[in-house]
């Protein structure tokens, strides 16, 4: 689909909305690829019990499925849900940037936990 919603408008394609902020349709396209459009917010409905249903393409789109454990949290007044699978992978990231490459913390924390049974 080639065509970006605007509120109050029907769909209008990414080549008019271009031309009307007077960008080239290429640099549209570059901020779509590089994922600086999020997918469009949608109302949903709170229903008894607290349940929050998740719509199929968001779900999609966090590789979520009935029955999966996701974690949630609120981040600056706003609902975060994120699978665990990404969340790992997040604090993976975080981790890697301050561990050395070739590093392995389990290893290291075996290596110093050996050293100090060897003293008592």
């Amino acid at each position: 689909m080639n065509a970006i919603s605007v509120i109050g408008c029907s769909s209008l394609p990414a080549s008019t909305l271009a031309s009307d902020f007077a960008l080239r349709y290429k640099a549209v396209g570059q901020v779509r690829a590089a994922g600086l459009v999020q997918m469009e917010a949608q109302r949903v409905k709170i229903v008894d019990g607290g349940k929050l249903v998740i719509p199929a393409a968001m779900r999609r789109e966090l590789g979520i499925t009935t029955g999966d454990t996701v974690l949630v949290d609120v981040d600056d007044g706003e609902l975060r849900v994120r699978s665990v699978p990404k969340a790992l992978e997040r604090a993976r990231a975080i981790l890697r940037k301050y561990v050395p490459e070739g590093v392995g913390l389990a290893d290291e924390l075996i290596a110093e936990r050996r050293r100090e049974a060897e003293r008592e």
